[in-house]
C-alpha cells in the first residue's frame, strides 16, 4: 500500500499533517499593539516519549530544552506550557506561561511551520570605536558617570570617588567607606555621592573636600552577582536636587527629602521595598519606582502620598518627566506614560520578553531606552510611546543612554552561562535612525560572570565617558 507521502507526490498535493503534536509550531501573539514570536518544537524519541524545546527568535533563543512533554486527550503539557491540541484545526492554543510573561495574561495560537532556523547574530557594520584614553581605577565601576565642561566624576566598588580632567588626568580623590554604585549628582559647585556605607556625601567639586555628611541608612552588604538572593539590584539611586531639597531613594525602601544646605532629613516616606532608581521632581511632585512594583508620587513639601500605580513587577529604573507625564519602565515588560497629576496611564508600550532595567533619557523630543534580554536600544515618542526605531546592542543594555548632538550612546554587559549570548560593547548610534556609527567590544578576562558596561555614560565637549566593570574609565571621541 502506498504511503501518504508517495500519494501526495503522485497527486501534487501537500503531505498530510502528522496526527500527533510532533513538529515545529510558531505563535505570534499580540499585546498592546506589539507582536512577539514563540516557537515550540515537540519531539518524539525512539521509545515514543515526547519532549519539548523552546525558541524565542527575537531574543536569539533557539532549541532551549524544556524536558518531557505529555499529551492527555487534547491537553498538551510541554515545560511550563499548558496547551489545547486541535488536530483538525492544526493548532495549539493556550495562555503564555508566567515564566515567559510574568504579569499579563496573553493568549497564543500556535500553528505548524516547516522550520524555525536560528538567525546568526551579526556584528554591527560600523567602524570600531577606539578609546581616546583610559584610566585604571582598580575596582569595578557599576555606577554612572557625571561630566561637566571641566571634568569627569565617578565612584567605584572600592568606595573611591574621583575627579579627572577631560584628558584623563586625576584632579582629586575621596575615599568613602563603602562601594559607590550610583551616579554622582551636581549641586551647585558641589557633588553629591551616595555610598554603601549608608552615608550621603556633599563634596566640593573643585577639590573633593567634604562639605557635609548625612547618615541616610544602615551600611549595606551587597550580594554578589549570580549568588543566591541576587536580584539584579546592582545600582544605587542617585541624589536629585530641586528647590533647596535633595531627594534620595535607599536600599531599605525609604524616599528621603534632605535639606540641601545642611543634609538634615526633612521627611521620609517608606515604600515597600528597595529604591534603586533616581527620583524625578516637577510641579511640586517627586516621583519614583520601587522593587515593590509600584510607581509613587509624593508631595515635595511633606512627603504625603498623592498616588501610586501597581505595575505588577519591580521598578528598578528612574522616571523621566515630559509634558506632564512620568515615563518609567518595569520588569512587567511595560514602559508607562503616567499622568503626573493623578497617575492615570496615558499610554503603555510593551517590550516582549524583556525587563526594562534602563531609564529613559529624553532629548530633542525623543525618548531613548535600553533593555535587558531584548538587547535593544530603542527610540520612542515620549508623548505617545510609539516606537521610532530599535537597534540590536548584542548585550544587556541596563544603563541609561547618553545623547550628545546627533549621537546616542549606550554600553552593554556580557553575561556568562546565559541562555542567550550577551556580549559587552559600547555603542555610538545615529539618534535619528538608530544606525550604528561605532562599536567598542570587551571580552571577559577570566571566569567572571558579568563584564563590560553597566555604567551610564556622560558626554562633555565632544567626548563621552563610561565606566567599565574591568575597573577602567573609558573616554571616546564623538564619531
Amino acid at each position: 500500500m502506498a504511503s501518504g507521502l508517495f500519494l501526495a507526490v503522485l497527486c501534487g498535493c501537500a503531505p498530510p499533517e502528522p496526527a500527533g503534536p510532533t513538529g515545529v509550531w510558531q505563535a505570534e501573539p499580540e499585546f498592546q499593539g506589539a507582536a512577539g514570536r514563540v516557537v515550540l518544537e515537540i519531539l518524539e524519541d525512539e521509545e515514543g516519549q515526547l519532549g519539548a524545546r523552546l525558541g524565542m527568535p527575537d531574543l536569539g533563543v533557539h532549541g532551549l530544552a524544556m524536558g518531557p512533554a505529555t499529551l492527555q486527550g487534547s491537553e498538551l503539557q510541554a515545560g511550563p506550557f499548558r496547551l489545547t491540541f486541535d488536530p483538525a484545526a492544526g493548532t495549539l492554543k493556550g495562555d503564555l506561561p508566567e515564566a515567559l510573561v510574568p504579569v499579563h495574561r496573553i493568549a497564543a495560537t500556535f500553528r505548524r511551520v516547516a522550520s524555525a532556523a536560528p538567525v546568526p547574530e551579526q556584528e554591527p557594520e560600523a567602524p570600531p570605536l577606539e578609546p581616546a584614553w583610559t584610566y585604571d581605577a582598580g575596582a569595578a565601576i557599576w555606577g554612572g558617570v557625571a561630566a561637566d565642561d571641566s571634568g569627569v566624576y565617578f565612584g567605584d566598588d572600592s568606595g573611591m570617588v574621583r575627579s579627572l580632567d577631560l584628558d584623563g588626568t586625576e584632579r582629586w580623590r575621596f575615599a568613602a567607606e563603602g562601594a559607590v554604585r550610583g551616579r554622582p549628582s551636581f549641586a551647585g559647585d558641589d557633588l553629591l555621592v551616595l555610598s554603601d556605607d549608608g552615608r550621603l556625601y556633599r563634596l566640593d567639586r573643585s577639590n573633593g573636600e567634604t562639605v557635609w555628611v548625612a547618615e541616610v541608612e544602615a551600611p549595606r552588604t551587597r550580594i554578589a552577582y549570580g549568588e543566591s538572593g541576587y536580584r539584579y539590584d546592582h545600582q544605587s539611586a542617585a541624589p536629585v536636587i530641586a528647590a533647596g531639597a535633595i531627594y534620595l531613594g535607599t536600599a531599605s525602601g525609604a524616599l528621603l527629602a534632605l535639606d540641601a544646605a545642611s543634609g538634615r532629613i526633612r521627611w521620609q516616606f517608606e515604600a515597600g521595598d528597595s529604591i534603586t532608581g533616581n527620583a524625578a521632581v516637577a510641579d511640586g511632585v517627586v516621583c519614583f519606582g520601587s522593587f515593590d512594583g509600584f510607581v509613587y508620587a509624593l508631595d515635595t513639601a511633606d512627603g504625603a502620598l498623592r498616588w501610586k500605580v501597581d505595575t505588577g513587577a519591580p521598578v528598578p529604573s528612574s522616571p523621566a518627566i515630559h509634558d506632564g507625564l512620568a515615563i518609567v519602565g518595569s520588569r512587567s515588560y511595560d514602559l508607562f506614560g503616567l499622568a503626573l497629576e493623578d497617575g492615570a496611564i496615558r499610554w503603555r508600550s510593551y517590550l516582549w520578553f524583556s525587563w526594562i532595567e534602563s531609564s529613559v533619557i529624553i532629548d530633542g523630543g525623543a525618548a531613548y531606552l535600553g533593555s535587558s534580554d531584548a538587547q535593544l536600544l530603542q527610540a520612542f515618542d515620549p508623548s505617545s510611546g510609539a516606537r521610532r526605531w530599535s537597534a540590536d546592542t548584542g548585550g544587556s543594555a541596563w544603563a541609561t543612554p547618553a545623547v550628545d548632538g546627533e549621537v546616542v550612546y549606550i554600553g552593554t554587559a556580557g553575561v556568562a552561562g546565559y541562555m542567550v549570548d550577551h556580549r559587552a560593547r559600547f555603542l555610538a548610534l545615529d539618534r535619528e535612525q538608530g544606525r550604528v556609527l561605532g562599536a567598542f567590544s570587551l571580552e571577559p578576562r577570566g571566569d567572571e560572570p558579568v563584564w563590560g558596561f553597566s555604567s551610564s555614560p556622560a558626554a562633555a565637549r565632544g567626548r563621552v565617558f563610561v565606566g567599565g566593570l574591568d575597573g577602567r574609565l573609558y573616554a571616546f571621541d564623538r564619531p
